[in-house]
């Protein structure tokens, strides 16, 4: 039988930190550290600190315990290299056998990318492609008009504009759609992750709304 959770426990407070809020895919190699803080409702170290770390792009590492409330990880970079946003999030599950839900902390890292870029341009003509307030470029484009412009696509990212300028200095501006897959905007954390089949049993479902860009936003769900 479950006892009701003392009103302590609610006031506990989880925290993560990354050791950088970016990664450019393709040439950033290291992991990226990750540091979860438990504190009480005193907001003292909570030595009975029980922590699991879910990670929704990459690959995390299990918590090691650095002393009391304190925990380190790592974070490896996905496989995929499209732009995307990976939300890691850490649970204490010190007072679920209480009857309380995880106490559950969350950050957020981009992953931009390095993408090749190809497409055909009038021949010989200087090609640039601008991505929000970058430019890439100009590049010469063949004698055929194609052209390889090599270009950092940030998460939410989706189309950006190409500038070409001819032999004779006219300059022609274009819509380029970079044909991403989108920005997966909801993640979520669920523990347990095996319900009892009696009617009876819970679960908790636990989702981090953010914005095309990344940040933590109020959405309805």
């Amino acid at each position: 039988m479950l006892t009701a959770a003392p009103a302590s426990v609610w006031a506990r407070r989880v925290d993560v930190q990354l050791d950088r809020e970016r990664v450019l895919l393709g040439e950033e190699k290291t992991d990226v550290q990750v540091t979860v803080t438990v504190t009480d409702a005193r907001g003292r170290p909570a030595p009975d600190a029980d922590v699991v770390l879910h990670a929704t792009a990459g690959t995390i590492s299990a918590a090691e315990e650095l002393g009391p409330g304190r925990f380190a990880a790592r974070l490896a970079r996905p496989e995929s290299t499209f732009p995307q946003l990976a939300v890691v999030i850490a649970a204490d599950l010190a007072e679920t056998a209480l009857g309380a839900p995880p106490v559950v902390g969350s950050a957020v890292l981009a992953y931009a990318a390095k993408v090749m870029l190809n497409g055909r341009t009038e021949p010989r003509a200087r090609m640039s492609v601008k991505l929000g307030r970058r430019v890439f470029g100009p590049v010469l484009a063949d004698g055929g008009g194609g052209f390889s412009v090599p270009i950092i696509v940030e998460p939410g990212q989706s189309f950006g504009e190409g500038i070409s300028a001819d032999e004779l200095g006219n300059t022609a501006r274009s819509t380029v759609n970079l044909h991403l897959p989108e920005v997966q905007r909801l993640h979520g954390f669920v523990f347990p992750d095996e319900l009892v089949a009696d009617g009876e049993d819970l679960g908790h479902l636990f989702v981090v709304a953010l914005s095309a860009a990344g940040a933590p936003e109020a959405a309805p769900v």
